[in-house]
């Protein structure tokens, strides 16, 4: 069933209320869209990024962890992802452990690739805990960031 829209009658325009040609129109006195405040870092502190990559490789009988990677100790990864992809042709899956503000673990089946996501990150452990022969292949990739404080001048070390 067809209903017909009602025509709305035009007004006359004033100097307080501005005219609009059709009622769905905006109205004239909108304001333009902002952009959502930015947060920036603070002017003492930058972000670094640091990315390393790397194969694996756990033959038969191997189980001792690999250690892919391992923080300084005066230097504190603000946040660090580290992903890796076991090999399609692997025997078996590789576990992954983060040590960092929690511990965190993950197991990575053959042909998958697992991510994971810490804060504070101090180590990180991949082993093949089941590999009674054969072998497991993969890669991994992990990026950090760091944060730098900016040092005064005339300061020295």
């Amino acid at each position: 069933m067809f209903v017909p829209v009602k025509k709305t009658p035009r007004r006359r325009c004033t100097k307080k209320v501005p005219c609009r040609q059709h009622p769905f129109d905006p109205p004239a006195w909108t304001l333009p869209p902002v952009d959502p405040p930015i947060e920036q870092a603070a002017p003492s502190s930058r972000l670094l990024e640091k990315e390393c990559c790397g194969n694996l490789l756990f033959q038969e009988n191997q189980y001792v962890p690999q250690q892919i990677w391992k923080s300084a100790p005066l230097v504190q990864a603000a946040l660090t992802q580290v992903s890796v992809y076991n090999e399609r042709s692997s025997s078996g899956y590789m576990e992954v452990v983060v040590t960092g503000q929690n511990k965190s673990s993950m197991q990575v089946h053959p042909g998958n690739t697992g991510t994971l996501t810490a804060r504070n990150v101090s180590s990180i452990q991949v082993s093949a805990p089941n590999n009674p022969s054969d072998q497991i292949e993969g890669k991994y990739l992990i990026t950090s960031f760091f944060k730098l404080r900016a040092h005064k001048r005339g300061r020295s070390c």
